[in-house]
């Protein structure tokens, strides 16, 4: 049986407890056909002695201490053994994770990406995202971690995060940079996900002309470096 590692990044909004619970129950129904471990990972700062109730990461608090989720990830993912590793949010619904784990195996790929559906509370459901790796992705996140699977493997070859990758565009950088790597992929053409606009959230709190400016020149930075800088 094939095994995943559900690393969900916080900073313990109201919103992990529901987000951790669901996936428990997502991992409880697919017992039978995968072995999904769901792990917290607590910033740096947050206090965890009201976490009991929670599936902390065993030894991530411990070894390492960071407010940046993508590298809390990171971190998480050097520690992992298991087969395939999926970034869960601690404000979106559990992704499909037996569809994109399928097409990887029925495939050879190396990740997986599918459609996913953009939502926020009190709002008509947004726009779909294709989940499919393009020219496209250049100039707009087409491809959110909440519709991909990896193995874990992929990894050793395409870091999660760079030290130069910026924080609250971690997730964006590393479609990039997967693209650019050639890493085989399988796109699955359903909708495997769904992104909250959360009004608090990394990205939404950066939108900001500086931000803005600081990823344009590491977006045409990754391009150059892969030969796409015809795509700027």
């Amino acid at each position: 049986m094939k095994s995943v590692d559900v690393f969900i990044p916080s900073c313990g909004r109201p919103s992990l407890w529901p987000a951790s619970a669901a996936w428990l129950h997502v991992a409880s129904e697919l017992a039978g056909l995968l072995n999904i471990q769901v792990q917290v990972l607590p910033d740096g700062m947050s206090n965890i002695d009201d976490w009991s109730d929670l599936p902390l990461h065993p030894c991530i608090r411990e070894k390492h201490k960071s407010e940046r989720p993508g590298d809390l990830v990171w971190f998480a993912i050097q520690d992992s053994k298991a087969d395939y590793v999926v970034h869960g949010f601690d404000d979106d619904p559990p992704s499909s994770v037996d569809v994109l784990v399928h097409a990887i195996e029925s495939s050879d790929a190396m990740w997986a990406s599918g459609k996913v559906q953009e939502y926020s509370a009190g709002r008509p459901t947004g726009v779909t995202y294709s989940g499919e790796p393009s020219e496209t992705l250049v100039n707009r996140n087409a491809v959110p971690l909440q519709g991909c699977v990896f193995r874990r493997e992929v990894f050793s070859r395409v870091p999660f995060v760079c030290v130069e990758t910026l924080p609250w565009t971690y997730d964006w950088e590393l479609a990039l940079r997967l693209m650019y790597s050639k890493e085989a992929h399988v796109h699955v053409n359903q909708v495997v996900g769904a992104w909250n606009l959360n009004p608090h959230g990394m990205t939404q709190g950066n939108n900001t002309p500086v931000h803005t400016r600081l990823w344009q020149a590491r977006r045409a930075y990754l391009c150059s470096r892969a030969n796409y800088a015809h795509l700027r």
